[in-house]
């Protein structure tokens, strides 16, 4: 299941994120786990963030069993960095733990 923090906004979202939103929802209930977008094109970002410029959104992941965290990151990477997209597990044990996704093909001519 997909579902939306009530403070996103998926106004500006470029399609590419649909896409990822997609396969990230499947990689989630492969484990049994919902699958929460807490940030989209949301303002709040740091300057320059692709979150801006409807490219980035972040996932929920503080839920995920420890146990299952690297195997969900790990899945969602081989799963969406062919495509194009950046998938950073961010701030790791911190109250504001998630997952950035990122649609930016040119990291792949790096």
């Amino acid at each position: 299941m997909l579902r939306f923090k009530s403070s996103v906004s998926i106004r500006a979202l470029e399609p590419q994120l649909l896409v990822a939103l997609l396969l990230a929802e499947q990689v989630f209930a492969a484990e049994g786990i919902e699958c929460v977008v807490t940030s989209g094109d949301d303002p709040g970002h740091k300057p320059g963030s692709l979150h801006d410029v409807g490219l980035a959104l972040d996932l929920r992941s503080k839920h995920v069993h420890p146990a299952s965290k690297p195997r969900v990151v790990a899945a969602l990477r081989e799963t969406l960095v062919p495509l194009g997209f950046e998938v950073l597990f961010e701030y790791p044990g911190e109250e504001r733990e998630h997952v950035h996704v990122e649609f930016d093909p040119d990291h792949l001519n790096r």
